[in-house]
């Protein structure tokens, strides 16, 4: 099963650069190594979990490395997922014990598109009120459900994170903020192999210069990893791109700065290296 970065990256007109690997033992699972990244950038500002195959439960972290959202989507490859899973896998998520007093709730329909809303005392609850079919057009819309931990209420979310993390551990992808407004994606395979990382950036971002995507790509895969360079060529499909070929590794490489589209963030990859023969943790 592919995973949803690589998926995204010959589709995206502003996908900027491409790396492959020959081998998932090749250099570049030797050098990306996710504890020197923590050690550099510090916690992951997002974990991703699989929680039941094809739905993965995002935990976003704020300051403090608190726990601020919890974000239930499917993944590409998910086919309908029934209501019922949906209310399910709240339930197992952030149970009704740990909600607090419950408030406020409503339903807001936006065309065929609803979303129901309840209020409670620690937290606030969105989710979807019917079966949903993932939309592969537009993935940023597929989300089941989004738990937003109310500032100062969230410490009984705290415990229950921590043993969703147990269970589910380890974890198929993490973020982290290497530059303001630029994140990089960690995505795991079996046995925790490194299999992909992505470079992008957050919608509200400024124009990226090329410069420093090459920056940041030599610092998180640095160059004599790469091993034996081999040869060169330009490719313009909207922006253009170069491509430099090495033993190990096909990179493409951004010629142009970056403005990013706040209403496409899908499109909005910077940078991919990939493990060509990695295979994900899940099927």
């Amino acid at each position: 099963m592919k995973n949803e970065a690589s998926a995204h990256k010959l589709n995206s007109p502003v996908a900027l650069l491409f790396i492959t690997s020959a081998l998932c033992v090749s250099p570049l699972f030797g050098q990306v190594d996710a504890e020197v990244l923590r050690a550099k950038y510090g916690p992951a500002g997002t974990e991703v979990f699989e929680l039941r195959p094809g739905i993965q439960l995002s935990v976003v972290y704020g300051e403090n490395h608190q726990v601020c959202k919890l974000d239930l989507r499917p993944t590409r490859s998910a086919s309908v997922v029934p209501a019922a899973l949906i209310e399910e896998l709240l339930n197992e998520i952030v149970p009704p014990s740990i909600r607090g007093t419950p408030g406020r709730q409503s339903v807001a329909c936006s065309g065929a598109h609803c979303w129901k809303m309840a209020d409670y005392e620690n937290i606030n609850i969105g989710q979807a009120p019917g079966d949903v079919t993932p939309n592969l057009e537009a993935p940023e819309q597929n989300s089941l459900a989004l738990v937003q931990v109310v500032v100062a209420r969230g410490s009984p979310l705290v415990g229950q994170v921590d043993m969703l993390k147990a269970k589910y551990a380890p974890s198929v992808k993490e973020e982290f903020d290497v530059r303001p407004g630029i994140r990089l994606g960690i995505v795991y395979g079996e046995n925790h192999q490194v299999c992909t990382l992505d470079i992008r950036p957050t919608p509200s971002a400024p124009v990226i210069p090329a410069a420093l995507v090459e920056e940041i790509v030599n610092e998180v895969m640095p160059p004599t990893t790469r091993g034996t360079f081999k040869s060169q060529g330009v490719l313009c499909l909207g922006n253009c791109v170069k491509l430099l070929i090495y033993e190990n590794l096909i990179v493409e490489q951004t010629a142009d700065d970056v403005t990013p589209n706040p209403e496409a963030p899908v499109q909005n990859w910077l940078a991919v290296v990939e493990v060509k023969s990695c295979k994900t943790a899940k099927p």
